[in-house]
């Protein structure tokens, strides 16, 4: 699961996708708690303390918790959730914010942006700025489909 982190976005209107080369974001990856980072284009960003990841018995959905990102670039506007089935570590690429679950499920990638959560949807869960996703729960943003996990596959 990545996480990406806003502090500009600009969305296609003909694709209503995220426009990578007019958006700044900060990547984040994490597998169970710990956390890395990459950067698309921007500084780097503060990561995240714990990250929760707790998949639903029918293995459908996962709940992910994590922390508000602090950048210097100005305030996080937009978080984007990206998942994969790419075991092998390999980050997501610039060209993953363009991809979606029917890219995936028509076998095109393996990294598909799932969730595009916006200031005005977050929904800080404490006093530490955690911020709840559920992922696989069938909406949609942006364009985005937040479809069901498939329970056969393992992400990260």
């Amino acid at each position: 699961v990545y996480i990406v982190g806003f502090t500009a976005i600009n969305f296609d209107p003909a694709t209503n996708t995220i426009n990578e080369d007019q958006s700044t974001a900060t990547v984040s990856s994490f597998s169970g708690s710990s956390s890395t980072s990459s950067i698309f284009r921007t500084e780097h960003a503060e990561i995240p303390g714990s990250v929760q990841l707790v998949r639903s018995p029918s293995r459908d959905a996962m709940n992910i918790t994590f922390q508000s990102f602090e950048t210097p670039n100005g305030p996080i506007v937009a978080y984007a959730i990206i998942m994969t089935t790419d075991l092998h570590g390999h980050n997501p690429t610039k060209g993953s914010l363009s991809k979606t679950y029917n890219d995936f499920k028509n076998g095109l990638t393996r990294s598909y942006v799932t969730s595009v959560v916006e200031p005005q949807n977050i929904q800080n869960t404490d006093q530490s700025k955690s911020i709840s996703v559920l992922l696989g729960d069938g909406t949609v943003s942006r364009g985005y489909v937040n479809a069901p996990l498939d329970p056969t596959l393992n992400y990260r």
